[in-house]
């Protein structure tokens, strides 16, 4: 902004510099005597000089005008600039608590079925335990028996071979009755 005023105050000076160059040429090339030349260039001048004074106050009641106005668009500015802080302000911080609650709505509703669905997983989980169990208590372990078995047919075989009689060896099974009534 200053260099209008720069320009303006040289395009003014400018203009001053030329009316009183052209004034005074004119009259210097004026055929008139030596004493109505100095007459006329002195008039010229104070007129020059009355002009250059009025230019003057002219561009200060401009400069003022222009001024006011400035500091006066400036103010609106600086008002409407608040004004639409105050609002961005606003609409952010209310932005902010609508997300931060549907966050916190998602969070429960995420931890609700997650709750839900480690119930539903340990329910069948317990029941595929009781399914197994009861399998388990329905049908014999087949494989305990022969191999109950086959231990007692060892024994049998390793006292035959070390030569104790196989009346000594009692299964597991007579030992844990045997030891029961007792």
């Amino acid at each position: 902004m200053s260099d209008n005023n720069g320009n303006g105050k040289s395009f003014w000076i400018g203009a001053f510099l030329g009316s009183i160059i052209g004034a005074a040429a004119a009259l210097l090339m004026a055929p008139k005597p030596g004493r109505e030349l100095r007459q006329d260039i002195g008039a010229g001048t104070k007129r020059a000089i009355e002009k250059a004074d009025d230019l003057k106050d002219a561009l200060q009641e401009k400069s003022i005008e222009y001024k006011d106005k400035a500091l006066q668009a400036g103010a609106e500015l600086k008002d409407k600039s608040a004004e639409w802080t105050k609002k961005a302000v606003d609409s952010t911080a209310k932005l902010t608590k609508e997300v931060k609650e549907k966050t916190v709505e998602i969070a429960h509703d995420v931890t609700d079925k997650t709750k839900e669905k480690a119930k539903e997983v340990t329910e069948k989980v317990k029941q595929l335990a009781d399914k197994e169990a009861a399998d388990t208590l329905e049908t014999p372990n087949q494989e305990a028996q022969p191999k109950a078995g086959a231990d007692n047919n060892r024994q049998i075989s390793a006292d035959a071979e070390t030569g104790e009689e196989a009346e000594n060896a009692e299964s597991p099974k007579a030992s844990d009755e045997g030891e029961k009534t007792e």
